[in-house]
């Protein structure tokens, strides 16, 4: 057992330990053994993901993978109701067996007893769904019917829209890399299509999934009304750099106006010379419906030798549809610069107007605004290169000077170098 003070620590704070350690499987087996006061803890985590088809890639192998983990579950039963989490990979073509499969078939059975059953299921199909009409059924014959809050999909080739109707409880969904069905509709029974409530979602982010997002936005004529509510989504997050991905973002924006709080235009993409988000952001994007809105998050990228426009005077442009009585509390820009000596086409950009809307965004009130500067990397940097860097970071905060000395505005800028 541990000696005092660890041996007197509340239960937030070791619960503060363990979520901090947790990342480490390894630092979570060792800190669950080292004192009975983690141990619950520290099991919750190692054991409240339910992971299959990660290292298999046949057919044999995922069978394989199934009987381990029903061996495990049958010698120690109590893992059960440790689960919260239920992760599927499947990488192979033929891939319909797994939800007939009688092992599976057993688990979540025995998971739909448990008083608090998994809701979250974490989804990964690269080679398409051999049958979608399958998935949908036999997700609607789960315990997920009823506890499903958080869907993410990874990966998933042709995933149909009925996937969201399966689970009216959905709260949170996740898109990365997924595409809609191709074929369509015409072969997908009624009641999957139409018999359902749809989910409101209060959480929604996406990367590289815009067929998918289209259909939800607006959904072929077989569904009668909307596949997802947005009337209540909260957070919104996506990545700035991709074209389909922005051309979504307006609809979804004004279907959420009176209840989004944060939002979110930071998503990666690979950030090389050549990828640059779309310009002017203003024909992207209007926040002047949002008045909830309490944070908002951009990343851009200005690369001078591509002759792109003033970014801060577009970036402008957007806060300008900002209201004059609002609730914003934080705004935060990282901007990447891709130029070997970074000095004055970075200057001339319009910090002025930047700084006027933030001043008018606060209007009195407490807002914090971080501003990050990031310069691309490239072969050969040497000091006298760093050294400007560092220059223009210290004439950039001149530039800023005025949110400093603004009561109530909260200003950090990092330094790069």
């Amino acid at each position: 057992m541990l000696n005092p003070p660890l041996s007197l620590l509340s239960f937030d704070l070791l619960e503060y330990v363990v979520e901090f350690v947790a990342p480490s499987k390894r630092d979570l087996r060792n800190l669950s053994l080292a004192d009975r006061a983690f141990t619950q803890l520290c099991q919750n985590h190692i054991f409240g993901t339910l992971g299959l088809g990660y290292c298999s890639d046949t057919k044999k192998q995922f069978k394989k993978e199934l009987g381990r983990i029903k061996r495990i579950l049958a010698k120690k039963p109590s893992i059960y109701r440790r689960i919260r989490i239920i992760q599927l990979s499947i990488s192979h073509r033929f891939n319909a067996w797994l939800l007939k499969d009688k092992t599976l078939t057993k688990i979540f059975l025995r998971l739909s007893k448990c008083r608090i059953r998994p809701s979250i299921l974490h989804l990964e199909f690269p080679l398409a769904m051999e049958d979608p009409i399958l998935v949908v059924d036999r997700l609607r014959q789960t315990f997920f019917l009823e506890t499903l809050t958080t869907l993410h999909l990874t990966a998933c080739q042709e995933m149909p829209l009925a996937i969201f109707l399966t689970c009216h409880r959905l709260k949170e969904v996740v898109l990365e890399d997924v595409t809609a069905l191709d074929d369509g509709y015409d072969d997908f029974p009624a009641r999957q299509c139409s018999d359902y409530t749809s989910p409101a979602l209060e959480k929604f982010q996406y990367r590289a999934s815009h067929t998918l997002v289209e259909q939800m936005i607006a959904p072929p004529p077989i569904f009668p009304v909307p596949v997802v509510l947005w009337s209540s989504l909260r957070v919104l997050e996506l990545s700035p750099f991709e074209r389909h991905e922005m051309a979504c973002l307006q609809a979804i924006v004004s279907a959420a106006s009176d209840t989004l709080e944060e939002l979110y235009l930071t998503q990666p993409r690979t950030v090389t010379r050549g990828y640059y988000q779309l310009w002017p952001l203003r024909e992207y994007l209007d926040l002047s419906g949002t008045i909830y809105l309490r944070a908002f998050a951009l990343a851009a990228i200005i690369e001078p030798e591509t002759k792109t426009p003033d970014i801060l005077h577009d970036i402008s442009l957007v806060l300008g549809t900002i209201a004059g009585l609002n609730l914003m509390k934080s705004l935060s820009f990282t901007l990447t610069v891709f130029e070997r000596e970074p000095v004055q086409d970075i200057l001339d950009q319009d910090w002025d107007a930047l700084c006027q809307e933030v001043v008018r965004i606060s209007s009195g009130k407490p807002l914090d605004f971080d501003l990050n500067m990031d310069f691309g990397v490239y072969p050969g940097l040497n000091e006298t290169t760093l050294i400007q860097q560092s220059i223009l970071s210290l004439r950039i905060a001149e530039e800023m000077d005025v949110l400093r000395s603004t009561p109530n505005i909260l200003f950090h800028m990092a330094d790069p170098t």
